[in-house]
């Protein structure tokens, strides 16, 4: 004798269906209402988009309103805080590359530059004889790695710390 039968089976597969599309249509919504947080930014951007990211939450008014941003959904109980960390990053990605936000641009675009930077990275000088130029390479190495370890957060800050602290360092290699 079966309990479940076709019809039963088939609803409950059915309301699974409708939560899938309707959970897509939220993030997609949500991404909406964060692209126009990103377009306000780059409106706002007076400058070249390297000057007005430089520095930190800390030192930079617009890095600081982006955090604030999703530190608030964080402290809201909307996302966790590993999510918040992404988002902005997702957010800094798609303003500084002028391509739609979307909250896993932080996973694609960072495997992407990863391939795109690793052969550049085996090339970090030795540690007994080095230049400058091979210190940010191995630096760029280690957000690298960072990011693969998914310390989205961690390889943040240390971009932050080397803009800020070494003369010339540049967060975007290309």
């Amino acid at each position: 004798m079966s309990v479940l039968n076709r019809s039963i089976i088939f609803n409950v597969f059915k309301s699974f269906e409708k939560g899938r599309k309707l959970e897509a249509s939220i993030i997609a919504s949500q991404d909406v209402e964060i692209q126009k947080a990103v377009d306000a930014m780059v409106l706002a951007c007076d400058t070249t988009k390297a000057e007005f990211m430089k520095g930190n939450a800390k030192t930079n008014p617009a890095r600081h309103e982006v955090k604030a941003l999703f530190m608030g959904l964080f402290e809201a109980g909307f996302i966790g805080k590993t999510t918040a960390e992404n988002y902005q990053s997702s957010f800094w990605i798609a303003f500084e590359q002028g391509i739609p936000f979307s909250r896993d641009l932080v996973k694609t675009h960072n495997k992407n530059q990863t391939e795109k930077k690793t052969e550049e990275s085996k090339k970090a000088g030795p540690v007994k004889s080095t230049t400058r130029e091979a210190l940010d390479k191995s630096i760029y190495k280690v957000v690298e790695q960072a990011n693969l370890l998914g310390l989205k957060g961690f390889a943040i800050d240390l971009i932050d710390l080397a803009t800020e602290q070494l003369d010339g360092f540049k967060a975007d290699t290309e």
